[in-house]
């Protein structure tokens, strides 16, 4: 099995899906209302996404295909991010599962770490090819520009996350 869920008040294994993943799990992330699960894997297609309710795989208006790497909900649950090798950063609108539009182009490069800022406003992708962080402004769903003082010497970058108030970016990459 590639994936189990736990009680955390006794441990017990929950009902696992009847249509589990079928490689590799690379990323799991639970909505902040608790209603789905979202996991990417290793093969097609990149991310599942489960009602925890029913345990049935939610449809989505467009799949990433191989290898993904890394997901995330947004703070408010009305998007989720899928991080995969094929797609680079795929943003679904968790009210109809179809993507949201991003402009400014995806860089290049696998992505590791996903993570949104508390307040919901910012999107970061920590991945391989210099600059190895991009960052998503949620309204618009534009590019945010590297940052100032980035490190032009990374290689890849393979953690992100933000403070609790959402003004510090932390980046961790070789």
């Amino acid at each position: 099995p590639y994936l189990i869920r736990y009680n955390t008040s006794t441990w017990a294994t929950k009902t696992a899906p009847a249509s589990p993943p079928t490689d590799l799990v690379n990323g799991i992330s639970y909505s902040p209302s608790l209603a789905h699960f979202a996991v990417t894997q290793q093969t097609t297609p990149a991310v599942v996404v489960y009602d925890t309710t029913t345990l049935a795989r939610v449809t989505l208006g467009f799949t990433p295909s191989g290898n993904g790497k890394c997901c995330a909900f947004s703070p408010d649950g009305a998007f989720l991010a899928v991080g995969s090798v094929s797609s680079f950063l795929t943003v679904y609108d968790t009210s109809t599962w179809n993507s949201v539009t991003i402009t400014g182009g995806m860089p290049a490069g696998s992505p590791e770490k996903l993570a949104w800022s508390p307040d919901g406003s910012l999107l970061s992708v920590a991945h391989g090819t210099a600059p190895c962080l991009t960052v998503y402004n949620v309204a618009g769903w534009t590019k945010k520009s590297a940052p100032t003082g980035m490190y032009a010497g990374a290689m890849t970058g393979y953690a992100v996350s933000f403070s609790a108030d959402s003004s510090l970016l932390a980046f961790g990459h070789t």
